[in-house]
């Protein structure tokens, strides 16, 4: 086999593989759309509806019809086959004509589910805006297949799009309604001028703006994630919020205290080696303090009189946020660590 026959052959194995199994009327815009595509790289792709004249190419003609109609008919379910007596037809064309009349959804309760899931899309049920675009389409193919006269407009199905987004995505919504003409502006002969945004541009629009949220979304979590632990020890407003599966929690700890030069979470200005890379007991010309002989604690750090701006006393729980404080986050935080941190906060207030 060369080269070129193996290559036909994997795309027709990789073509046939992606046809799902017909058992009812729900499975058949899939299960049309995908055989269409195998058809039309088969062999079977330009045989006609009838044999040739000569007796050879006539022959080769029969058995390829045989063959690739065993071929769809094994993409049927038992019952569904016998519904249609698939075991007696050999010809392709007759096939799948037999398989759209007894199974392509016809009619307006057809015409409501579909605008029913076209209705219920969002880009949080579907998981992005990628995904989001791809039901959509779908859903119009559907309609396409239906009735010409059942799809929605582009503009519509893009209206449709960025609001199906999501409050997080007002500001884009707003943005491009308001740079963007919706519209295709026309002249006096009705020939467009100007064309309006098609939906895979709206639609490449909104998974950058995705994927822009995803970076700056990560960004506070990275620079500022607290361990878990940190919560049970640490002053600051502790608020737990469980997740809607229950198995992890989100911990928000208002008022922290943290480092006014390097920002890092209980850090105060004293022990900053970025503010002070010179030990403490140095003088600010360079000479460090001779220690007296018999010192046992020569070398040993005095504690500062001053007390730093970021006492515990200043961060009691319960107290007003400090707008000046930020808010750190430790995140996927286990049942376990929960029941630590109020098992401490009991065993601080009984002490």
């Amino acid at each position: 086999m060369t080269d070129i026959a193996k290559f036909e052959q994997f795309g027709l194995n990789t073509f046939y593989n992606g046809i799902p199994i017909l058992d009812n009327a729900s499975d058949w815009f899939k299960w049309n759309q995908k055989v269409n595509e195998f058809i039309r790289i088969s062999a079977v792709a330009d045989d006609g509806t009838t044999p040739p004249i000569e007796e050879e190419e006539a022959r080769l003609w029969t058995y390829r019809q045989k063959f690739y109609s065993a071929m769809i008919t094994a993409k049927l379910t038992h019952n569904a086959a016998q519904r249609i007596n698939a075991f007696e037809i050999s010809r392709v064309h007759a096939l799948l004509k037999a398989v759209k009349d007894n199974f392509k959804p016809e009619g307006t309760g057809t015409y409501v589910n579909l605008q029913r899931r076209y209705m219920s899309l969002t880009r949080e049920k579907c998981g992005s805006a990628q995904a989001l675009g791809a039901e959509i389409r779908k859903i119009h193919a559907e309609k396409l297949l239906l009735d010409p006269d059942c799809v929605s407009s582009e503009i519509e199905r893009t209206f449709f799009f960025v609001h199906a987004l999501g409050p997080e995505y007002e500001s884009f919504r707003d943005h491009i309604f308001r740079q963007m003409d919706l519209v295709n502006e026309r002249d006096a002969n009705g020939n467009i001028t100007k064309a309006a945004p098609t939906f895979d541009y709206i639609e490449n629009k909104a998974i950058e703006e995705e994927h822009r949220k995803g970076q700056l979304s990560k960004q506070p979590t990275e620079a500022q994630a607290l361990p878990a632990l940190a919560v049970i020890r640490g002053p600051g407003d502790k608020k737990v919020i469980p997740s809607s599966d229950g198995t992890t929690y989100r911990i928000e700890i208002d008022n922290v205290p943290y480092c006014s030069l390097c920002r890092k979470p209980y850090h105060v200005d004293a022990e900053c080696f970025s503010k002070n890379p010179r030990p403490r007991d140095q003088k600010k010309d360079g000479k460090s303090h001779k220690s007296k002989p018999g010192n046992s604690h020569t070398g040993a750090r005095k504690p500062s009189k001053r007390r730093p701006s970021s006492d515990d006393e200043d961060d009691d729980v319960g107290s007003p946020r400090d707008p000046k404080k930020p808010t750190f986050m430790a995140t996927k935080v286990s049942g376990e660590d929960v029941n630590k941190c109020q098992e401490y906060d009991t065993a601080s207030l009984s002490s």
